[in-house]
């Protein structure tokens, strides 16, 4: 009953914000006991490890079931198998991963208790470099450093901090952290850089969105992820030959997925995926229409490979077979929606092409 709603049965980057927002409340929980080299709860100790295998179960588990295993080394193992992420960064975790837990188990052996933190005493410290092989202490702290550091970089590369803002472009954030009228939106576009004529089409789309959006409430979160994604879209439009009939598309898609936050997250979290939104949309109206009444398809935006390639003919009914791989036999109900879901995924790479 449970596995629904751990294991989503669409791709959900909300878990690298709940994550991130979980991993700041221990930082800041380390900082007030005032604990200092622990090797598990610390920047770049064994939890954001953790941190990093769970984001991509959370993220890939309900539509890969290989991914809903306990352990951390099994899961990794799996997301390399299934490249979800470099193997040179899992190996380079795993790595780290060994070398933690042999600190963590030694210095558990010293004091006889659960304990993360290194020692403060000069026998502990001549026992925990002795098991660990090195020469002194200063040379085990520099290695040790090293580890932690790397561990974090990849926590960072894959989840970020929490307090990272990754807005495209500040310039047009306040288009939606203002109440504008429609010449302060256009006069606020021409100091961007943008022709009058261009600036005063974009301008009533813009405010009409805007309009549309008010008189649908959101959740907090949903209405944060907007928040940042909508300036990141108008600073991307212009990019495009016909900015405000992308615009307009964009909005239209956008009404109907703005209760489905995981999607917003999506595009908001990937821009690869951005990128390849506004690209399908510009290309065809029909497309557009096409995700906003299916948005799991927006899924599809993140392996551009698979996107822009579909299937031989000859090849449909073993593609259709390794898809069903992941449904449960047992799931009728599943099954049926598995089909829809991939006759819309071939749907949608054979329109674009």
């Amino acid at each position: 009953m449970l596995r629904p709603f751990v294991y989503r049965r669409y791709i959900d980057f909300s878990a690298i914000e709940s994550l991130r927002k979980m991993k700041t409340m221990i930082s800041t929980e380390v900082r007030r006991k005032g604990l200092i080299d622990n090797i598990k709860l610390g920047t770049g100790g064994i939890r954001e490890i953790e941190f990093v295998a769970q984001a991509f179960q959370l993220i890939h588990g309900g539509r890969n079931p290989a991914l809903q295993c306990k352990g951390l080394q099994q899961t990794l193992a799996v997301i390399a198998d299934m490249n979800i992420l470099p193997k040179s960064r899992v190996q380079s975790l795993l790595d780290s991963y060994h070398f933690l837990r042999r600190v963590e188990n030694v210095l558990q052996q010293i004091a006889d208790q659960q304990t993360q933190t290194l020692p403060n005493n000069e026998l502990d410290k001549c026992r925990l470099i002795k098991v660990m092989q090195f020469e002194d202490w200063d040379s085990f702290y520099l290695a040790l450093n090293k580890v932690m550091s790397n561990v974090h970089e990849e926590f960072n590369w894959v989840i970020g901090e929490a307090e990272e803002d990754k807005q495209a472009d500040q310039d047009f954030c306040e288009l939606w952290a203002l109440d504008l009228t429609a010449q302060e939106t256009i006069n606020l576009l021409v100091e961007k850089g943008i022709s009058d004529t261009l600036a005063t089409q974009l301008s009533q789309t813009l405010i009409s969105f805007k309009k549309d959006i008010t008189r649908r409430p959101m959740g907090n979160r949903g209405q944060e992820t907007m928040e940042k994604l909508l300036p990141k879209i108008v600073a991307k439009l212009f990019a495009f030959e016909m900015p405000d009939e992308l615009m307009q598309r964009l909005a239209d898609l956008l009404l109907k997925i703005m209760h489905r936050t995981a999607y917003l997250e999506l595009l908001n979290e990937n821009d690869g995926a951005l990128n390849q939104l506004l690209t399908l949309c510009n290309a065809s109206k029909r497309i557009s229409f096409q995700l906003g009444r299916h948005p799991i398809l927006l899924d599809e935006l993140l392996d551009p490979q698979h996107l822009y390639h579909p299937s031989e003919l000859v090849n449909y009914k073993s593609d259709l077979q390794q898809f069903m791989l992941r449904v449960p036999e047992d799931d009728m109900e599943h099954q049926m929606e598995a089909l829809r879901q991939f006759k819309q995924m071939q749907f949608l790479r054979i329109a674009y092409c």
